[in-house]
């Protein structure tokens, strides 16, 4: 399946507003998640393994969770490179992706010891 044609504008909307850091994206049970207009967007990826395909869902449900619509774009469709990259760009937003990398170059920078001690080498230096 495409995305359907009354989705199209949104889902652009979505990419752009996902880019410009503009869209609070959660992990959620069901996927990533955002509330807009009184209703909740979730995008989900997953694999079909009696099909050997892999697609990406889009829901709009209510609040509480009541699916009002869903559809899906599977692996090999025009669209699928499109929605699934969007899908990748709100997970690394969920999972706040880019603020950890800057922690992490941030401690490149500072600090001259960089990770902690394994067991290992710490039981080695407590019998020498």
């Amino acid at each position: 399946m495409e995305i359907p044609d009354e989705y199209q504008d949104i889902i652009q909307g979505l990419s752009k507003a996902t880019d410009d850091e503009r869209i609070r994206w959660t992990l959620e049970q069901f996927g990533l998640e955002f509330e807009v207009a009184g209703f909740k967007l979730v995008l989900n990826s997953g694999d079909d393994f009696e099909r050997k395909v892999a697609y990406v869902t889009f829901a709009l449900t209510e609040k509480t969770g009541k699916m009002l619509d869903i559809w899906r774009v599977d692996e090999g469709c025009p669209e699928y490179d499109f929605l699934y990259g969007l899908y990748l760009r709100a997970r690394r937003k969920a999972l706040g992706i880019p603020q950890r990398l800057e922690r992490i170059r941030d401690e490149l920078r500072k600090s001259n010891i960089i990770g902690e001690a394994s067991p290992v080498a710490e039981k080695a230096d407590a019998t020498s």
